[in-house]
């Protein structure tokens, strides 16, 4: 009874196969800020500061654009609320102006983070679970690609800027290997960091370019989990 009383309150889908579940799960009243800053405080622990700062954030402009975050259950947080909470950012008429999809975006996925976790750890909801049927069948889904796809300006720098830097002698040994490291993968045509640092000496082969004149070049295998 208080399940259905629960679902019927909330306007939710109700099927037997939830019933059965949630008869036979244990449920916690866990709320999702109170859920989220236990996440964040285990992300410090692991001295995992950059992420933490990322859901931190995400907390904040949660907590700013409803009054009531502190009380919602995971339950709450379906599309209707995702979406409600996009186009408030969104909104030009919003306090500050509206935001940028892409800082918009950064915060909707580290929501998303939040929800699998919690579902994983037996105290979300797949029920109302947003962004995909990974978890059942829902007639609507926040599709994060589609609602905040983004063009972003491309940002070059200038010729003589790149000359500059070239040219300047650091003194502090970290600022002269991070002037290297930057230089390599530039002049390599782009070669990212993760697969650079897998590079070898043993990697260096000679041959010889288009015109027969010797050459020294590398080869190497793109890093699939970055």
């Amino acid at each position: 009874n208080d399940i259905v009383k629960e679902y019927r309150d909330k306007n939710l889908l109700l099927t037997n196969e939830i019933v059965v579940s949630k008869l036979e799960l244990k449920v916690k009243g866990e709320t999702v800020e109170g859920y989220s800053i236990e996440h964040i405080r285990k992300l410090k622990e692991n001295a995992k500061i950059g992420s933490a700062i990322i859901f931190a954030e995400m907390l904040t402009y949660f907590q700013k654009y409803d009054k009531s975050f502190s009380k919602r259950m995971f339950a709450e947080i379906n599309y209707d609320y995702i979406m409600s909470f996009v186009t408030t950012q969104l909104d030009v008429a919003r306090e500050g102006g509206p935001r940028k999809k892409g800082g918009i975006s950064v915060n909707v996925r580290s929501m998303r983070t939040i929800l699998n976790s919690a579902i994983t750890d037996g105290v979300g909801c797949p029920e109302t679970y947003p962004f995909s049927n990974i978890y059942g069948v829902k007639s609507k889904i926040f599709c994060i690609t589609k609602e905040l796809k983004s063009k972003p300006r491309k940002r070059s720098i200038p010729k003589n800027y790149l000359k500059q830097l070239y040219d300047h002698e650091f003194s502090n040994k970290a600022l002269q290997r991070s002037k290297a490291y930057f230089f390599f993968s530039f002049f390599c045509g782009g070669v990212n960091f993760i697969d650079m640092s897998k590079l070898k000496i043993t990697d260096i082969k000679k041959g010889f370019d288009t015109k027969d004149n010797p050459m020294e070049y590398f080869t190497f295998y793109r890093n699939l989990f970055q």
